[in-house]
C-alpha cells in the first residue's frame, strides 16, 4: 500500500527549492518562480519596497500578452 504523503507540503517545498530572488542596487527584487508563461519563460515579479508598503509588478507581461 502506498503511504501517504503531504502533497502541500511537498509542492510548497517544490515551489522554495525552485524559485529565485535576486535584489538590485536599487533596493527592487526580482523574484522568479518555477511557472512558465505563454512563452515558456519562466514568471518573474518584481517587488519595491517603499516604507511600509510593497509593489509587485511583472514590467506589464500579464496585460501586454492578453493583448
Amino acid at each position: 500500500m502506498l503511504q501517504q504523503l503531504d502533497f502541500k507540503t511537498e509542492y510548497l517545498n517544490w515551489i522554495k527549492s525552485n524559485m529565485e530572488i535576486v535584489s538590485s542596487t536599487s533596493g527592487t527584487f526580482r523574484l522568479t518562480a518555477p511557472f512558465l508563461d505563454i512563452d515558456n519563460d519562466f514568471v518573474e515579479i518584481y517587488i519595491n519596497h517603499s516604507g511600509d508598503k510593497l509593489l509587485l509588478t511583472d514590467g506589464g507581461e500579464t496585460i501586454s500578452n492578453l493583448e
